[in-house]
């Protein structure tokens, strides 16, 4: 259900890609209006999502052959103005959109799938399907390590003092920031299908992981078998059809920054709102045309960006559904945890 508020408002965001949208990543400060989307037709756009709510500025990724190739993710860098990317191209390419200027990193042996911004040690994450995860200095833009994490990266994230990677071994590591030549831990996921995004959790004692088959883990860093205990998993984003279950990819998790709680966005169309913790709902938004293919909060926990695009698990579609980016205004009882 949807408690109604006051304060609920959405926008649609104009001009968004006509291609996939693969990431939406709101601006960690100081403004926080700014909203940075890539997307499979090879481009990074940054929106302003508040006042006229239009494109402020692009940047395209071309390979070898100069043909746009598919971004499959970006992030903000220590400054507002400057970006990172990675896709099809194998590139990391980082984006200056005040001076209006592109570098070239370097690049993994194969397409880039995540790329993610530590800022404690300016540090930029990539990891892509060569199985690597490599670290990257944002000052110098160069790669400092490289670690070989036996499975195709499918999730990066990062968190004040940790960062994780998952694979396509259904495998989750946890990496010290102090240490980046091994995992501080590995774990094989609660999940029994495959892993399509993961976040950790804004106290870094865990992560929660959605998959393709519908259903989120909620799981433990502490190996204290007591701890251990309280990991489970619950199914998502499902619905019935002609007395069958039909069951959707998990393809967005994000966290609220005050609250805790969490978000997750699925291929059915629909944005829930989660207390991990309290293991229960808080809210549902429904009714999207298509799939959500990306979610964030802004950093003051206001605002949801929502990247309402088709993400082809019935195959191509004609016509295709339309993309969208919808800004939502979240009241407080949809994201605050009830008292238990």
């Amino acid at each position: 259900t949807q408690p109604p508020t006051a304060a609920m408002t959405q926008v649609d965001i104009e001009g968004p890609p006509a291609d996939h949208i693969s990431r939406v990543r709101f601006s960690p400060g100081p403004d926080l209006t700014q909203l940075l989307v890539s997307s499979w037709d090879g481009k990074v756009r940054l929106f302003d999502t508040e006042r006229e709510r239009k494109l402020r500025g692009e940047l395209s990724i071309s390979g070898k052959d100069n043909s746009d190739k598919p971004v499959l993710d970006c992030t903000f860098l220590r400054e507002n103005s400057k970006v990172a990317a990675g896709g099809l191209s194998a590139e990391i390419v980082c984006h200056d959109f005040a001076a209006e200027k592109s570098t070239v990193w370097g690049k993994h042996e194969g397409p880039v799938k995540c790329v993610q911004y530590f800022g404690p040690r300016g540090l930029l994450v990539s990891g892509g399907w060569d199985k690597k995860v490599k670290f990257w200095d944002s000052k110098a833009g160069f790669s400092t390590s490289t670690v070989d994490v036996g499975g195709k990266v499918y999730a990066l994230d990062t968190s004040n003092d940790m960062i994780l990677a998952a694979n396509s071994l259904r495998q989750v590591m946890m990496f010290d920031p102090r240490n980046l030549s091994k995992p501080l831990l590995t774990r094989t996921s609660a999940l029994k299908y495959q892993i399509r995004c993961a976040k950790i959790w804004p106290d870094s004692k865990g992560w929660a992981a959605g998959s393709v088959e519908g259903r989120v883990s909620w799981e433990f860093a502490s190996e204290d078998l007591e701890i251990q205990k309280q990991k489970y998993a619950f199914k998502c984003h499902r619905s019935k059809k002609d007395e069958a279950e039909v069951v959707f990819p998990v393809n967005s998790i994000a966290f609220h920054p005050i609250f805790g709680t969490f978000a997750t966005g699925g291929a059915d169309g629909s944005v829930s709102m989660w207390d991990g913790l309290a293991r229960r709902r808080l809210c549902q938004i429904p009714g999207f045309e298509t799939s959500i293919s990306s979610l964030d909060f802004s950093r003051d926990g206001t605002k949801i960006a929502i990247a309402v695009s088709y993400t082809f698990e019935e195959g191509e579609k004609d016509p295709m559904p339309d993309t969208r980016i919808v800004v939502r205004t979240m009241g407080e009882a949809e994201v605050k945890p009830k008292a238990r």
